[in-house]
């Protein structure tokens, strides 16, 4: 192995070190949640936790009808637009 392909796989290494991210995904509903907090704190010390709570109705509405009004593909009526 000549000395640039270890080179190489430092810097694929140090890119990947540097830009890896990992998502996952815990339902918080029961008690599991609670255990792998307790079993495995490291993956709970430096993370984001995202709380995704239902959404109002309203709010559905406004962000569908909003994309749907963008989106200029769709070639139909507004009235169809609006029931989708």
């Amino acid at each position: 192995m000549d000395p640039t392909s270890g080179e190489l796989y430092a810097y694929l290494v140090d890119r990947l070190r540097d830009n890896l991210h990992i998502v996952l995904c815990f339902s918080p509903v029961g008690s599991k949640f609670r255990e792998r907090a307790r079993k495995f704190p490291a993956l709970f010390n430096e993370c984001s936790i995202n709380w995704f709570l239902t959404w109002p109705e309203e709010a559905l509405v406004s962000v569908a009808s909003n994309y749907l009004n963008k989106f200029d593909e769709l070639d139909t009526k507004k009235e169809t637009k609006m029931e989708l």
